[in-house]
């Protein structure tokens, strides 16, 4: 009797997968050995040898073609994007595309444009350096003086783009439910890459008949929506496209057949796109000016718009302080896998607080540095009772809790869910100059949240405590520290005397390693002073490293290891201290170094 799952071979069913095509071929020239009647197989070269080599060598490419099918075809195997991308649409994830750089700037209106309210289109752009930025919103500004006026609010609200704005070629609708048009921009040179910005698309419909041209905007599910809502869903798919699906008249408005689809996109330039602070600087605003946008500007606007002229743009002077961010590139498989199973487990809702901390990681990491997010609990028991230690009558005296509380909160705050938020842009200057995420920019974020959180929940977006590091020894066990100690207060590296590298070498090492370390820290992270001097040690030829008081020339204490002095700016004499170890900030406590340097601070001597 034959036992029970094995071949005439004696092998069980599934060997096959231990089998590559040297085991299989020296399993074919032993069965043929054992046979007795062919010799061949045992000589290389031979024609048995030969159709042997074809057969096992057959067997191992089907092999792996099976198993690459079958990895391919896990949402936890894949590695290939077109089918992790075909994968995750059947959770209705839509996979992130290209991100180009931001940049923030700053307006002056000079004192010859009146006062009044002015618009600038949509689509204008700067030419600074070579690249183009361009505004992707109409954004308007108030001119309330009649001399020169900062327009910082403005400023804050808005953030250019860069890439230039195109037009793609016009697209006729043929009628049907729910259809879809791929924005099909591509390189006929495989070596260069189109990059897309996937936050700058603009879309318009003209409709066949009355001939009125409709803006269509972006919606994160046509099932959310009414019969005569003029939305779009939004896909990258498989092959780096954008595709765009309209409704079928019941979940969205459905296009016509003979409509006519216009679509606007900025074509970034990638990593080269990033400019420096001033580039800016001096660069005259441009008027985004065609025949098909300027017949759609007739449909889409009214009257009431006042919108800047080539005449007034020469009144307004824009500049940028900081350099523009990083482009993001579109989502790999790893990110999707990630991101994908986290938008999954949300089910269209959001309920924990990781469901929030979630869905801001996934849509405006671009824009926040840091994050994190409370319950009323944590915000009353450590947030406002951190005012009360420092000595405030009550929170609400701090003019930034008034703020948000005046333009956020409701009268029940049980249900409050609060969004400590820190802007990639402007948080802390090279002057110590302190910045907050803009209320346009907090009211966008708590719009977004909107069509999946929960009915009775409030979100309050609160602005975070700054805390600022800097070098700093007391003189004595009873001296009364204040934050100009960091002044009199210097890094001591004894390095030796065999070292080769210069002074200003290892001063200009330790102040960027200092100076990248805080960039890098987050809101309520570990500020770990062992980890900053191993990376110190690291330098090479370093021997010990102190830290020193210096009053009017006169050396008046000197202490082991890094020593710094920590304190909030606003309320530098209620909340400050000597740190000589490791110091973990409440959740919503933002470290940075002050003067965002310690170069003319550090002393180089001798072992």
């Amino acid at each position: 009797m034959a036992k029970e799952n094995l071949t005439d071979f004696s092998l069980s069913r599934d060997s096959y997968t231990a089998f590559d095509a040297k085991s299989l071929k020296e399993l074919i020239q032993t069965r043929l050995n054992e046979g007795g009647i062919y010799t061949d197989q045992t000589f290389e070269g031979s024609n048995m040898s030969s159709i042997i080599d074809v057969i096992a060598y057959s067997y191992h490419l089907l092999l792996f073609y099976l198993n690459q099918t079958s990895a391919e075809s896990m949402f936890t195997d894949t590695s290939i994007y077109e089918n992790m991308n075909r994968i995750v649409k059947l959770i209705d994830y839509k996979p992130k595309g290209y991100q180009t750089s931001l940049l923030s700037f700053n307006l002056n209106a000079s004192s010859l444009l009146p006062e009044d309210a002015y618009t600038i289109k949509r689509y204008s752009y700067f030419v600074a350096g070579g690249l183009y930025y361009s505004f992707i919103n109409d954004s308007t500004f108030n001119k309330t003086v009649p001399g020169d006026q900062n327009l910082q609010n403005f400023s804050s609200e808005n953030i250019l783009r860069e890439g230039q704005y195109f037009e793609y070629p016009e697209i006729t609708a043929l009628g049907e439910d729910f259809e879809t048009v791929t924005l099909a921009v591509q390189s006929n040179d495989d070596n260069l890459k189109i990059n897309v910005d996937s936050n700058s698309i603009g879309l318009y419909v003209q409709d066949v008949d009355t001939k009125k041209i409709i803006e269509f905007t972006e919606t994160s599910s046509l099932f959310l929506e009414n019969s005569d809502s003029t939305v779009y869903e939004k896909r990258l798919n498989e092959n780096g496209l954008y595709e765009f699906k309209f409704g079928n008249g019941i979940f969205g408005k459905k296009v016509n057949a003979g409509d006519s689809i216009f679509i606007y996109y900025i074509q970034s330039s990638g990593e080269a796109g990033v400019i420096s602070p001033g580039v800016l600087d001096g660069n005259k605003l441009i008027l985004y000016n065609t025949p098909r946008f300027n017949q759609i500007s007739q449909d889409i606007y009214n009257n009431t718009f006042n919108f800047l002229t080539s005449q007034q743009i020469q009144y307004l002077n824009f500049s940028n302080s900081l350099q523009s961010t990083e482009p993001v590139e579109k989502e790999d498989t790893e990110t999707i896998r990630n991101n994908a199973a986290k938008n999954f487990q949300l089910q269209n809702r959001i309920i924990t607080l990781n469901d929030y901390n979630d869905f801001l990681s996934t849509n405006f990491s671009q824009v926040l540095k840091s994050f994190n997010v409370v319950n009323n609990d944590d915000y009353v028991d450590q947030y406002l009772n951190y005012f009360l230690n420092i000595g405030l009558n009550k929170p609400n005296d701090d003019s930034r809790v008034l703020f948000n509380q005046v333009n956020f909160n409701s009268i029940n705050q049980i249900n409050n869910v609060y969004l400590f938020l820190v802007s990639k842009f402007n948080n802390v200057d090279e002057n110590d100059n302190l910045s907050f995420v803009s209320t346009s920019q907090k009211s966008s974020i708590i719009n977004s949240f909107k069509e999946q959180q929960q009915a009775n929940v409030n979100i309050v977006p609160v602005d975070p405590v700054y805390t600022s590091f800097g070098l700093g020894v007391r003189s004595g066990e009873n001296e009364n520290i204040t934050k100009d100690i960091s002044n009199e207060s210097f890094l001591i590296i004894k390095r030796n005397v065999l070292s080769n590298s210069s002074t200003e070498a290892i001063k200009e090492r330790i102040n960027n390693i200092l100076v990248n370390y805080f960039d890098n820290l987050n809101l309520g992270d570990l500020v770990s002073l062992k980890e900053l001097s191993n990376q110190i040690f690291n330098i090479g030829g370093i021997e010990d490293i102190r830290t020193r008081r210096v009053v009017n020339n006169i050396q008046v204490n000197e202490v082991e290891g890094i020593s710094l002095v920590v304190y909030n700016p606003i309320y530098p004499d209620n909340d400050i201290q000597i740190v000589g170890s490791d110091i973990k900030l409440p959740f919503f406590k933002f470290p940075y170094l002050s003067n965002k340097s310690i170069l003319s601070n550090i002393i180089v001597e001798n072992a």
